[in-house]
């Protein structure tokens, strides 16, 4: 390996292990709010069924997406 790809490499990895001690603050940190499936669903006006079936997930996920026990962008 290339001595400054290595160099590199492990320079990014001692900043990401200071960044998960908290030592230092990450460079970008991306939010992502999921919707709420039970307002959407309510609103469409379509049974949890239904409405698994027209978005392609089974009931059980998105009753677990509508009680906050299971979020959609998989924290």
């Amino acid at each position: 390996m290339d001595k400054k790809l290595f160099a590199d490499l492990k320079q990014s990895l001692k900043e990401a292990t200071a960044t998960r001690r908290g030592e230092l603050l990450p460079g970008r940190v991306t939010e992502i709010n999921a919707p709420d499936a039970k307002t959407i669903r309510t609103k469409v006006g379509l049974s949890q069924t239904e409405f698994a079936r027209l978005i392609g997930v089974k009931v059980a996920t998105l009753r677990n997406w509508e009680q906050r026990r299971r979020f959609a962008d998989h924290r």
